[in-house]
């Protein structure tokens, strides 16, 4: 019985000790999870842990393109790799100027990988070394790369201000002319379809676009979108009127609602 225990109690260590090694922690630091990058060739740094530089393991960051709607880790096990680079012992890399060009407005996911630098096997043919045994690796971390502004006006008149929406509007009501209102939205991951409706102070809806409506459809790109709804629109009921407050609500994908209050002018 005693030899038993001390059976099951050996493989148990061994089957930790083997966990431990095969997802050791390696940190990412830089860029930090879901930064905004404004360079193009960033770069990254992460930390291990003192057994990866007695091992002398050797780091490899993967760097894969996101999807809309994908997480980090998501996009890292099914995604196809968009850069990969073997770093060696080192915990820096910076973005190397003849690899594949990060492109502007896209949110791209990252990992480190550790590997056992004496399991390596070198093709020397082909160029290539292929590792056979992972010590470690990082929790995946997206960033965004820089977004240029849109081009995209919708019948707007340059000479008003733009409405910036927020998800919680107080006492504050922006001044509408012409009955054009003019509002800017950015989008930062993905383009889609605007969904707004506009609301009187009774909260009845008197505009909503519907997407089957070419004239009331509109399509976002990344990066700010400079748009405008002409509120002379025959589909609203009833007509807007100069001295009233209403309220602009633009819904996102995951259903979170951004607000603006207007005047008539």
């Amino acid at each position: 019985m005693v030899f038993c225990l001390l059976f099951f109690r050996v493989i148990n260590l061994n089957a930790q000790t083997f966990l431990s090694n095969s997802f050791a922690p390696i940190q990412l630091t830089i860029p930090f999870n879901e930064q905004k990058l404004d360079v193009r060739y960033p770069l990254f740094s992460w930390s291990g842990n003192m057994d990866f530089t007695k091992n002398n393991a050797s780091y490899v960051i993967r760097i894969v393109e996101m999807y809309p709607y994908q997480t980090a880790q998501s996009a890292i096990l099914s995604n196809p790799v968009f850069f990969e680079k073997e770093v060696g012992a080192g915990t820096l890399l910076q973005y190397p100027v003849d690899a594949p060009a990060l492109s502007d407005c896209r949110i791209y996911a990252w990992q480190v990988i550790a590997y056992d630098n004496k399991t390596k096997i070198v093709d020397e043919r082909k160029y290539t070394v292929k590792y056979t045994n992972k010590i470690g690796q990082s929790e995946p971390y997206m960033f965004t790369t820089k977004c240029n502004q849109s081009a995209r006006i919708t019948n707007a008149s340059l000479t008003q201000p733009y409405i910036i929406l927020a998800k919680t509007v107080d006492n504050y009501v922006y001044r509408v002319e012409n009955k054009k209102l003019n509002f800017k939205y950015i989008e930062d991951y993905a383009a889609y379809e605007l969904k707004y409706k506009i609301y009187n102070w009774k909260r009845e809806v008197l505009l909503t676009n519907n997407p089957n409506v070419p004239s009331t459809k509109v399509a976002l790109d990344y990066g700010w979108n400079y748009l405008s709804v002409d509120l002379n629109n025959a589909e609203i009921n009833p007509p807007v009127a100069a001295g009233n407050i209403y309220q602009l609500e633009v819904e996102t994908p995951k259903g979170d609602i951004y607000k603006a209050k207007f005047e008539i002018q």
